[in-house]
């Protein structure tokens, strides 16, 4: 394994392996639901800025995501994991578009 930059260690397959030195200095934040919403959305943001942006790609992301355990899986946006697989990126950010321009209408 080899050091990530924010702390974690790569396992040869990419995915990050958890903090233990930080985990083991500060056990009571690392049993919050603060910290699980937190590394739940650092994989939401790693699953969409993937490169090359392909669906396979996201889903080992959220793969790892869910065997950080359920402390971190219930905190993932689960809606997001699903649009990227199925749309992927591009598709993600159409439907992102068309959301915000119905909301535009909505207040016009």
């Amino acid at each position: 394994m080899r050091r990530g930059s924010m702390g974690g260690s790569h396992r040869a397959d990419g995915v990050v392996a958890p903090d233990l030195p930080f985990m083991r200095r500060h056990r009571q934040t690392a049993r919050t639901a603060d910290f699980h919403r937190t590394v739940a959305r650092q994989f939401d943001a790693i699953a969409y800025r993937v490169t090359p942006a392909r669906r396979r790609h996201a889903l080992r992301v959220y793969l790892a995501a869910l065997g950080r355990g359920p402390a971190v899986a219930r905190h993932v946006s689960w809606p997001r994991a699903i649009i990227l697989a199925l749309f992927g990126r591009s598709g993600r950010d159409r439907l992102r578009l068309v959301r915000n321009a119905s909301r535009t209408a909505k207040t016009a």
